[in-house]
C-alpha cells in the first residue's frame, strides 16, 4: 500500500469471504482512503462452486453483472489516473 501510493498509482480492494473474523480489512480500507471495489460474501453456495471449479459467474449469473461493474470501476481508475 505505501509504495502505491508513493508511486500515485490507483488502488482497491476486493475482499473474498466476506463475514469471516473481524471487520479489520474494512477498517483498514477506511483509515487508507482505500475503496473496497467488491465484496464477496462467505456463502456455502460459492464455495461449492469453487470447489468444483465452476466461476461464480456460471454458477450464479448475477455474480457476472457485478464482475462487470468491478471491471468498469478497475478501468475508470486506470483512465483516469492517465
Amino acid at each position: 500500500v505505501e509504495t502505491v501510493k508513493k508511486l500515485n498509482i490507483p488502488r482497491g480492494v476486493v475482499i473474498n469471504r466476506a463475514g469471516v473474523g473481524d471487520r479489520k480489512v474494512d477498517e483498514y480500507c477506511v483509515k487508507e482512503g482505500i475503496p473496497v471495489l467488491l465484496t464477496i460474501p462467505l456463502d456455502t453456495q460459492i464455495a461449492s462452486y469453487y470447489s468444483r471449479g465452476i466461476p461464480l459467474v456460471e454458477g450464479v449469473p448475477q455474480w457476472g453483472e457485478r464482475f462487470q461493474e468491478l471491471f468498469a470501476k478497475v478501468r475508470e481508475k486506470v483512465d483516469n489516473h492517465g
